[in-house]
């Protein structure tokens, strides 16, 4: 997923402007790293740099949650149902990991409330089991409706994703000046996920948003962000 290019595509319309913390391939949340073993020592440093600076206001939580959480099956692979995070530089077993993100997600949340942000967390972006932006393509040109072809039932998303939406839930539950932003929501229509807007393709991947995804994306979430 990519908000960046969205983000300050309309920042100037929403009045926003923004400071990134992004490491890739590690979950924003105190103590978990992933492929990058430095990654929990990068989000303690940004955290403690939020905290610090009160001119930032709004935090925004953003990843592809579930798939740290349930590792390689969550894109359709037949193996690789391992988490794919570690806690405090050791590797999370797969019957506690939502155990542990969601204390270390309430650790996150503890010191960023304590330091007066707002906070909103993006649920992930809906993801396919193709090259949307090429499927598109071959889709168009043969004459085919890419979102009838490609899209599916947000009720599977919901299943994939049920334990993901609890934890959230019971954050924010938690945490009252937390804001979920429904993501899946904006890329759908009719209760179906959508792969594109006219000739433009919503995806780069299988799921990462492309710059036109982004920007669409984007103005959403500024608009929920600049309207608390």
């Amino acid at each position: 997923m990519n908000l960046f290019d969205g983000l300050v595509f309309n920042s100037s319309s929403s009045g926003l402007s923004f400071k990134f913390f992004v490491d890739y391939a590690t979950p924003p949340v105190l103590g978990l790293s992933s492929e990058n073993a430095d990654g929990e020592m990068y989000n303690s440093n940004a955290l403690k740099y939020i905290v610090e600076h009160s001119e930032i206001t709004n935090v925004i939580l953003t990843a592809n949650w579930t798939a740290y959480l349930v590792g390689g099956k969550y894109f359709g692979h037949r193996s690789g149902d391992i988490p794919t995070f570690n806690y405090l530089g050791k590797p999370v077993k797969k019957e506690s990991a939502y155990k542990i993100f969601k204390q270390q997600l309430g650790v996150t949340m503890s010191a960023l409330s304590s330091a007066n942000k707002r906070i909103f967390i993006c649920m992930p972006v809906p993801i396919y089991d193709v090259n949307v932006s090429k499927a598109v393509h071959i889709l168009q040109i043969t004459g085919r409706d890419p979102n009838t072809t490609l899209g599916y039932s947000l009720d599977n998303y919901t299943n994939v994703n049920t334990n993901l939406i609890r934890t959230f839930a019971e954050i924010s539950h938690t945490y009252p000046n937390t804001t979920i932003i429904p993501l899946q929501l904006f890329l759908s229509t009719n209760g179906v996920s959508m792969v594109a807007i006219g000739t433009n393709p919503l995806y780069n991947d299988s799921h990462h948003l492309s710059s036109y995804g982004s920007m669409f994306i984007g103005q959403r979430v500024s608009e929920i962000v600049a309207g608390h």
